[in-house]
């Protein structure tokens, strides 16, 4: 691909059950420059939030402090933390609202 990305979250619509997978664009490849160093380590830390790996995915996320989709996903981390989710959860973001 001429292109990094990085997926974000698996969102589903109100009402829905099937997720959608979010990628953001972060840039052209070309031969010479390396992956943005914020694809490593935020992949890793959404593994683990996916795995259902709270503790782990919330220190990945809040060693990224300056990025926005990080802040947004430690948020619910320390959510589930506090109340873990649905014994069925998959990793999927459900939107409370369309």
């Amino acid at each position: 691909a001429a292109f990094w990305f990085r997926r974000l979250d698996r969102v589903a619509v109100k009402g829905r059950t099937m997720g959608v997978e979010i990628f953001e664009l972060l840039g052209r490849r070309d031969a010479e420059a390396a992956a943005p160093a914020i694809i490593a380590p935020y992949e890793a830390a959404l593994a683990a939030y996916v795995a259902g790996d709270f503790t782990r995915a919330l220190a990945g996320f809040t060693a990224l402090p300056d990025d926005p989709p990080s802040r947004v996903l430690a948020d619910r981390c320390r959510a589930f933390l506090v109340e873990a989710p649905a014994a069925e959860w998959s990793g999927i973001f459900v939107a409370s609202a369309k």
